[in-house]
């Protein structure tokens, strides 16, 4: 394992254990004890609108997110539904995408970093269609995996989730063909992983800087070791994989031993595309490249993209691009747009 990786593996894993320490932050649309703000972005094609999803998976008992709404066209005006929303539900159909944050972040995020202008400007030059896109927040320390210390985080949003969608927008499109899963650093990992893990619930993945982690977690650090000997509980890294680790659960999670273990006929539907800087900053490009290389050893379909010289996530002067390439993608996958 490139030894990039995992200096920037402890040091991502040394972030979450501060962000530990600090009150919890599963706040559900707060940051530690800040009311997050959402910018006024004068969204043309869509409406951003806050909703909190009960859930019995979490501990918190909700996962509050942002839902960008198509708006109808000018000349057609959208309908009130009887059940009091404030959308369109007269609306074509529309496919549904699932957006997951990294560490320590949350939906303010894709909302305040150029995320929603990036899918409204890619809406007004017709490059994708209508679609609903949910961006959750989730927790501060979530892996995405059930059984962790804030909950079922993965029943939470495979099946809540997407329960609560079709339930509030019915015209909302039900099959995998038609759903996407992304994210960006721990959120691409977690799109990543669910997508593998349920192409029958999700038959479309594109993902950004992910945190993708060895295959086997013997190859884990010694520093991740002495990490988790004090911070394992808070992190709920032993709540979830055990103490020690147990290698089948872990395999169960990580890409790139789903993938080695998968029957490629399984991701025969599947559409993936992923991209990693060259310079990110926790070495992330080496284990994407990784799981390019499985991937096409197992001649699973795939588009991977290596962005020379750009960095990790958010902070990546390529960020922005580079959602211009998933979310084209996406709609490739979904269907080409209609100019």
């Amino acid at each position: 394992m490139h030894s990039r990786l995992l200096v920037g593996f402890t040091i991502t894993l040394f972030s979450v254990a501060l962000a530990a320490q600090r009150p919890d932050g599963q706040g559900q649309g707060r940051r530690g004890n800040r009311e997050i703000t959402l910018r006024d972005l004068g969204l043309a094609h869509f409406s951003a609108e806050r909703t909190a999803i009960e859930t019995k998976s979490l501990r918190a008992g909700r996962l509050d997110c942002v839902v960008y709404v198509p708006k109808a066209p000018a000349d057609k005006p959208a309908d009130k539904p009887a059940d009091g929303a404030e959308s369109d539900q007269t609306a074509k159909p529309w496919p549904v995408v699932l957006w997951l944050h990294g560490l320590n972040d949350g939906f303010h995020r894709f909302h305040n970093e150029g995320g929603a202008a990036a899918i409204d400007a890619l809406r007004a030059k017709g490059e994708i269609d209508e679609m609903l896109v949910i961006v959750p927040t989730v927790a501060r320390q979530t892996l995405y995996v059930d059984g962790e210390s804030n909950g079922d985080v993965e029943q939470a949003l495979v099946r809540d989730l997407l329960a609560h969608v079709e339930k509030t927008w019915p015209n909302v499109m039900k099959d995998a063909a038609h759903r996407a899963v992304m994210g960006v650093s721990m959120g691409g990992y977690g799109a990543l992983k669910i997508a593998l893990r349920h192409p029958d619930v999700f038959g479309v993945v594109a993902a950004h800087s992910s945190a993708i982690l060895p295959a086997d977690p013997a190859e884990l650090p010694d520093q991740y070791e002495r990490m988790r000997d004090r911070m394992g509980e808070q992190l709920g890294v032993n709540a979830v994989f055990g103490d020690p680790i147990d290698p089948a659960k872990w395999a169960a999670h990580m890409p790139l031993a789903i993938v080695r273990d998968a029957d490629a006929k399984k991701f025969a539907a599947s559409k993936i595309y992923f991209d990693a800087g060259t310079e990110d900053r926790y070495g992330f490009a080496a284990p994407n490249q990784a799981l390019d290389a499985a991937l096409t050893e197992k001649e699973i379909a795939h588009t991977f993209r290596l962005v020379e010289g750009g960095g990790h996530s958010w902070g990546s002067d390529s960020m922005l691009d580079n959602l211009g390439h998933s979310f084209r993608f996406v709609q490739q996958a979904f269907a080409p747009p209609k100019k």
